[in-house]
């Protein structure tokens, strides 16, 4: 039995909101003491959008589902929290065609109004609903399980994929053809229960979820699939990630198959082969036929194109769980950084803000279109908090900083003698959004930081 269904309007001491100012962009943080994060997010049909993800900071501390409406410019316009006793999540969200909202989660899979308020909830625990083309629903997750519902949420039929490995189902969507894209991953128990083989795995059905075709692949050791997605070609691009034995790396892994399953290219880290952690949790296709993905460690966001090529990247003060690409090219993504919330939307070049300068190179202000620089001899350790902490190496000439606000005023400047060091910022500063440029560096460099009071 759900318990709680509670509106919250916009208490400021309570959630944190953190605008950036700028035409081509924006990034909210919400957050209380808890841990809170977002999980997925979706454009709705009034430009704005809606978030649903996890929150320990509102009614109950093991936590509870948290839903978030916001407008075109990033305003939140309600927030509602959903569940039982002990912690609940929300995975996914989607718009239906009355304007309301359908939620897969742990307590089950429900439809609100257009307000949040709930109608209806059914005894599904899932990872992810999409919409299907007979106006009703598929869900699927989190055991091998797909579910395919009608409009008022009433089941039309259900299929196991089990068969003789334990399967978990991350994500479901329906496809041109009718049919679904599956993703999520297997376990294989071998010679004794204590060795187990984990494969990530990709699946197709046809409209009723018979199986057509279906993948695995298995890297080092623990092997998972987080997304799928149809791009313009008709093939599929599956995301997730693989640990290496030698080091406990995460390698991003990213496979596009054609319409028929058969591989095309295939991507399981960065093009340096550098032993870093990265991980894909989301994927969605983007306008010029390739697609665009969220994750963590070595990037947020990352376009790639439809021959598996790095058009670019990304670096933002949070892991990314969830992308879209929205009406105007640019793209929204939710997901959590230091405990909080963050939704982030951006241009289609995935930037927020450009440095504005003459023709001397001097700055002049912040326009939008941004950059996120990857410093070279320094880098920022703490980007988000009462204040941030950055370190430095290799200049002998010291180092050298000016602090720009969202508006482009600059507000401080930042001098150290020594060639290398530590240095912290942001006492005697409101919250707010913040820039520093560096001088005297390999590549002079810039990067956005937010102060939390």
């Amino acid at each position: 039995m759900v318990r709680k269904c509670l509106f919250f309007p916009i208490i400021t001491t309570i959630v944190l909101v953190v605008p950036v100012i700028s035409p081509a962009g924006w990034l909210r943080t919400y957050g209380g003491e808890g841990d809170d994060w977002g999980s997925c997010v979706q454009q709705t049909s009034d430009g704005g959008c809606i978030v649903v993800g996890y929150t320990e900071s509102f009614v109950d501390p093991s936590g509870d589902i948290w839903l978030l409406k916001f407008n075109q410019a990033g305003d939140t316009l309600w927030t509602k929290v959903y569940g039982d006793t002990g912690a609940d999540y929300g995975y996914c969200v989607q718009q239906t065609s009355d304007g309301g909202y359908v939620i897969a989660s742990s307590i089950g899979f429900f439809k609100t109004d257009n307000q949040g308020e709930m109608e209806w909830i059914k005894p599904y625990p899932s990872k992810y609903v999409d919409l299907t083309d007979d106006s009703g629903y598929i869900l699927g997750g989190p055991s091998a399980r797909l579910v395919k519902m009608n409009s008022a949420g009433e089941t039309v039929w259900t299929k196991e994929f089990e068969e003789d490995l334990y399967s978990y189902i991350s994500c479901v969507r329906q496809t041109s053809d009718g049919g679904y894209i599956v993703t999520g991953h297997q376990t294989e128990i071998g010679l004794t229960d204590a060795y187990l083989l984990d494969y990530a795995w990709f699946l197709k059905t046809d409209s009723m979820g018979e199986k057509l075709w279906e993948i695995s692949y298995q890297g080092d050791a623990t092997t998972c699939g987080y997304s799928a997605c149809q791009i313009t070609d008709g093939g599929y691009v599956f995301a997730g990630d693989h640990v290496g034995w030698a080091a406990s790396v995460h390698y991003l892994l990213l496979i596009k198959t054609d319409a028929q399953g058969d591989w095309e290219w295939f991507y399981d880290r960065d093009s340096d082969n550098r032993k870093e952690n990265h991980t894909a949790y989301g994927v969605a296709p983007s306008s010029d036929g390739g697609c665009v993905v969220t994750g963590e460690y070595w990037y947020t966001l990352m376009k790639v194109n439809n021959e598996g090529t790095i058009d670019w990247k990304h670096t933002y003060p949070f892991k990314g769980m969830s992308i879209q690409q929205t009406e105007d090219g640019g793209y929204i993504l939710t997901g959590i950084g230091s405990g909080d919330l963050h939704l982030l939307k951006t241009d289609w070049n995935g930037d927020l803000y450009l440095l504005k300068t003459n023709a001397s190179g001097d700055t002049l202000g912040i326009a939008e279109q941004p950059g996120v620089f990857e410093p070279s001899n320094w880098e920022l350790v703490s980007p988000v908090g009462n204040r941030v902490i950055l370190q430095y190496h290799d200049i002998p000439q010291g180092f050298h900083a000016c602090v720009f606000d969202a508006a482009g005023r600059k507000v401080d400047e930042i001098y150290a003698a020594g060639s290398s060091g530590t240095i912290s910022w942001g006492d005697g500063y409101g919250s707010g959004v913040y820039f520093i440029l560096v001088s005297g560096v390999t590549d002079k460099g810039a990067a956005h930081i937010v102060l939390i009071r």
